[in-house]
């Protein structure tokens, strides 16, 4: 009886560190100066002027885990449509997971799912992400105010889109992470992203655009794993 009690705990030991690797969790985090973004809430620029965020979405796809610059995973029908409204948007799980040392996922929608017609899901049309077939999605959205924009209610919107040629806004992010955890967080330094743009003369772009593609380079740019 004692031997059996003995060899199922050690048996115990050695099966939930494996679950534990099993899946991961990816924390996805918008921020300024490293803490977590509340819409409303004032943020100060360098400049000492300030701005607040009513919205942030953005779609996450193309999903891989790669080890010595190989893949080693993949996932399915990868396409997830962050909302800072809806917390539990923001985070995604991947379960059964090898070892990997680089994650890389791509900031919006392809061209093939773009142009496929009335999808569901996370690309229903229905979340407000989706201009037309001629256009594609909305690769992510980001709306505020601040006193700096010459607008109504002082407000700034970038809805950056845009997937065929010179517009193609589409951009990949790889980060290295050779510690592996089965918890990341990865931050979105917004006040990294905000600070490359004069919001003075730039405050709304609504179609895809070369303007539109170099603010989703400079986005992922900032994006990084939090340590």
């Amino acid at each position: 009886m004692h031997i059996r009690f003995w060899l199922f705990i050690c048996l115990s030991c050695l099966v939930r560190p494996a679950l534990a690797q099993q899946q991961l969790a990816l924390q996805f985090q918008p921020t300024w100066a490293g803490k977590p973004i509340v819409a409303g809430v004032y943020y100060k620029l360098p400049s000492g002027d300030s701005l607040q965020f009513s919205n942030f979405r953005c779609y996450i796809s193309g999903i891989v885990l790669a080890a010595n610059g190989k893949a080693v995973y993949t996932e399915a029908n990868s396409y997830h449509l962050l909302d800072m409204a809806e917390p539990q948007t923001m985070r995604i799980v991947l379960p059964h997971i090898p070892k990997y040392q680089e994650l890389r996922f791509t900031i919006g929608v392809d061209s093939t799912k773009s142009v496929s017609g009335a999808l569901g899901g996370d690309l229903d049309p229905e979340h407000g992400m989706y201009w037309a077939w001629q256009s594609g999605y909305i690769n992510f959205k980001i709306e505020g105010s601040s006193p700096l924009c010459n607008t109504r209610r002082n407000e700034f919107q970038f809805h950056i889109g845009g997937y065929a040629g010179k517009d193609n806004a589409l951009v990949q992010v790889s980060l290295q992470n050779a510690d592996a955890p089965n918890e990341v967080t990865i931050e979105i330094p917004l006040d990294a992203w905000m600070q490359q743009i004069d919001l003075r003369r730039q405050h709304t772009i609504m179609t895809p655009s070369v303007e539109a593609v170099q603010l989703a380079k400079q986005l992922a740019s900032v994006i990084k794993i939090a340590r």
